[in-house]
């Protein structure tokens, strides 16, 4: 009788593990279902936006100005820095430039336009009067984050008019932010940090307008966009922009518009610590950078 109710008790256990397999795999069919659905309706709105050239902002500034484009922070500082504002919530950070010395910078400006999902900080050192642009990465679905709890929709098509090659209004806000920095008469020089979709940002000023600075998860830049931005080869990029990478974060790889344009500085040290890189969180990336700065 022990052994009959023993394997009665099997076979639930069995088959209640298989109705959750299944149940799981049900939402993440319906999850991925919506996701492509979602991606496919962006997509057929990039269409026929795809041959028109890219929108000007209203902000202009002298050519002089463009020489303030100059990066002095250390690439494997900037997540830790990211990560301080954005998830610290400090207002008062020190960093350290390429030197090796270190600095204190302080908020000037923050923008969030509820609108587009677009959101930016702006800080700068009061000693030198070097400045750094950060444009955040993709909200926390169900968290405000600047642009309410539903933020991060707005956040998805971005990231898909990307891929398919069409200038976004957060682009157009990154933009508009950073020439309003060029202007800014408390700034000498200039660098920018992208994180996620952010980074296409980046990558879209710096083609654009001569930006330096450092992408962290690059996202990529479609080639359409690229070549209405400027003429000059991505290898010009290259050498102005420097990439934070993570294999084990696929997300960059899955939904990105091409491969990264910077000087990667691959962060992976071993497949077992690697494996938290697949959340995608800044924290991650500032900790990996922290490290391999102690190793250097």
């Amino acid at each position: 009788m022990l052994v009959f109710t023993g394997i009665l008790s099997n076979k639930r256990i069995l088959y209640l593990s298989a109705r959750s397999k299944l149940k799981k795999l049900a939402w993440s069919f319906l999850g991925m279902s919506g996701l492509s659905a979602a991606g496919l309706m962006f997509a057929m709105d990039c269409d026929r936006q795809y041959n028109s050239p890219l929108p000007n902002t209203n902000t202009q500034y002298a050519p002089q100005q463009s020489l303030k484009n100059q990066s002095y922070i250390s690439p494997l500082s900037t997540a830790e820095f990211y990560a301080d504002y954005f998830d610290g919530h400090e207002t008062s950070i020190k960093t350290h430039y390429t030197d090796g010395t270190s600095h204190d910078f302080q908020l000037a400006r923050r923008i969030d336009n509820a609108s587009s999902s677009f959101s930016g900080a702006l800080f700068i050192n009061p000693t030198d009067g070097h400045a750094v642009l950060f444009f955040k990465g993709m909200d926390l679905p169900g968290r405000d984050e600047g642009a309410g709890s539903l933020g991060f929709l707005t956040d998805l098509r971005t990231i898909f008019q990307n891929r398919c090659g069409c200038i976004s209004q957060q682009m157009l806000d990154a933009e508009k932010m950073y020439l309003d920095a060029l202007n800014d008469t408390r700034i000498k020089s200039l660098e920018i940090v992208g994180y996620s979709i952010g980074s296409s940002f980046l990558n879209y000023i710096s083609a654009k307008h001569g930006a330096v600075g450092t992408t962290i998860a690059d996202m990529g830049l479609h080639q359409n966009i690229f070549e209405q931005a400027n003429s000059e080869t991505t290898s010009q990029i290259t050498q102005r922009v420097t990439s934070l990478h993570l294999s084990m974060d696929k997300l960059p790889q899955w939904f990105s518009a091409s491969a990264a344009h910077g000087t990667i500085i691959n962060l992976d040290e071993d497949k077992i610590s690697d494996w938290a890189a697949i959340a995608h969180i800044p924290q991650i990336y500032a900790s990996k950078s922290a490290h391999s700065n102690e190793l250097k």
